[in-house]
């Protein structure tokens, strides 16, 4: 069973983990931004480097991959998921103000997300079960871009 599908059956779960965002003056919100800053810069800059090379789009988003693009869709999929939480106000501004600090945006978050949610599974051999989970994880990180 994988995380999202946890977090959907088991409420309170979500309720406490969205709230662990909000002690210590957000702390593990600003950690999450940090990596969200480091992963997404990073990312950027492959993209930039590979812009002028002739790879075919698979291999680009193979290098994107290495370059730590998985991890940055992870990292804001987090932010989204508790901006939508118990605690989402306090969170989402704080967030908001991180963005703002670093000259980062919203729609920076949202198109990774809407990338995440467009390279979800896609393969040949996935049983019926696992393309009904797959795009129901899809539809559930494009409501979370939604709300975003």
């Amino acid at each position: 069973m994988n995380a999202l599908v946890i977090l959907e059956k088991v409420p309170s779960l979500h309720v406490d983990i969205c709230d662990r965002f909000t002690e210590r003056d957000h702390e593990k919100i600003e950690r999450v931004m940090e990596l969200h800053f480091k992963y997404f810069d990073r990312v950027r800059a492959v993209e930039a480097k590979l812009a002028a090379e002739d790879i075919d789009e698979d291999g680009v988003y193979l290098k994107l991959l290495d370059a730590g693009l998985f991890t940055l869709q992870l990292v804001d999929y987090i932010v989204a998921e508790v901006c939508s939480g118990s605690a989402a106000g306090a969170v989402k501004q704080r967030v908001l103000q991180i963005l703002a600090q670093r000259k980062g945006s919203v729609q920076d978050i949202r198109e990774v997300l809407r990338e995440y949610a467009g390279n979800l599974g896609g393969g040949d051999d996935d049983d019926e079960n696992s393309r009904h989970t797959k795009e129901q994880d899809r539809q559930r990180i494009l409501q979370l871009v939604d709300k975003f």
